[in-house]
């Protein structure tokens, strides 16, 4: 009876780790690195690291300034990555600032509209109104740099609400992990990571 039971045991545990989901094995490895942004907010303390902090609340986000002719934000991991997905914690009070965003991957610092484009750009009505508060792009390359830019002109339902091109978010996470080992590996596979 007891190797049925160890048995019973080995097949359970067996399904549990074959349901597990896919995303799990990824974890943010944008968390406390270095960022830098192509302007600041007058007035607004200037810190790119705050998108970098891991407060998804309100209570630390970055702000580009307005009025300018393209803006972008950047974060250096350190090193090579394999880059699965890209997840923006937008503010929830200027949702106009949300439309037009492009996300990028490099292996090199960007800080442009050229490396890798992780998915599709991020559009929706020119208030931002029915763009997601966290919103995501899948990306599945290899890169080092990530750069959120745009230079979509946008505006609010507010007098206030003008300012052109300009962007703000609360938290960037850089879904991703370490590199596998054969590092010649075309692109590895998700679930194993193994070439």
């Amino acid at each position: 009876m007891a190797g049925v039971r160890i048995y019973y045991f080995i097949i359970v545990y067996f399904f549990i780790l074959q349901t597990k989901p896919v995303f799990a094995a990824f974890e943010n490895v944008a968390f406390r690195k270095t960022a830098d942004q192509s302007s600041y907010y007058p007035s607004w303390i200037q810190s790119a690291s705050y998108a970098v902090d891991g407060d998804t609340t309100q209570s630390t986000c970055m702000f580009t300034n307005v009025n300018q002719p393209y803006t972008w934000w950047e974060v250096d991991l350190g090193k090579e990555y394999f880059i699965h997905q890209v997840v923006i914690y937008f503010r929830t009070n200027w949702k106009w600032r949300r439309n037009g965003i492009q996300v990028y991957t490099s292996v090199s610092p960007q800080q442009i509209n050229t490396g890798q484009s992780c998915g599709e750009q991020i559009t929706g009505n020119m208030d931002g109104s029915d763009i997601a508060d966290v919103t995501s792009r899948t990306c599945d390359v290899i890169g080092r740099y990530v750069t959120l830019y745009t230079d979509t002109v946008n505006k609010g339902t507010c007098n206030l609400c003008d300012g052109g091109k300009a962007m703000d978010f609360c938290e960037v996470f850089v879904m991703g992990n370490v590199l596998p080992v054969c590092r010649n590996c075309p692109q590895p596979d998700i679930e194993t990571q193994k070439c």
